[in-house]
């Protein structure tokens, strides 16, 4: 039997072409948390005696990794059939870091995920200290 899916989903453009990216289910949430708890564990391994330039690409490797698995976990819901590995290697390969960037960015959005930095502000602001003592 086949369910309904209520994930949410919108389209992504990025130089005039447009994929439709969907939010995580839950339990590819919490193995995003895991992965990136994986990551973290990479980043602490990174050399510290490494150039400048050796350093920018370790880190750019693990950020587009990132991405790319994000994206291809969104990916996966419109062709559940697929490889999601398979669909991150393609994703890496022919996708640029911008629009791995804004794809990453798409799909934490629909999750839930990304914080509302508004309602910070927001929060923030009033809990000013003119608010506080009733001045503005």
């Amino acid at each position: 039997m086949e369910y309904p899916m209520f994930l949410k989903n919108e389209p992504f453009e990025q130089n005039g072409q447009s994929i439709t990216l969907y939010e995580l289910s839950a339990l590819q949430r919490i193995e995003y948390l895991e992965y990136l708890a994986a990551q973290a564990r990479q980043f602490q391994s990174a050399p510290d005696d490494a150039d400048e330039m050796a350093r920018l690409a370790f880190f750019s490797r693990r950020q587009a990794d990132v991405n790319a698995w994000l994206i291809s976990r969104s990916l996966w819901h419109a062709d559940t059939t697929r490889n999601v590995d398979e669909v991150q290697a393609e994703i890496l390969r022919s996708w640029s870091l911008d629009a791995l960037s804004g794809g990453a960015a798409k799909v934490t959005e629909l999750s839930g995920m990304k914080p509302d930095i508004q309602a910070d502000d927001e929060k923030h602001e009033s809990l000013s200290p003119e608010k506080l003592s009733g001045q503005n």
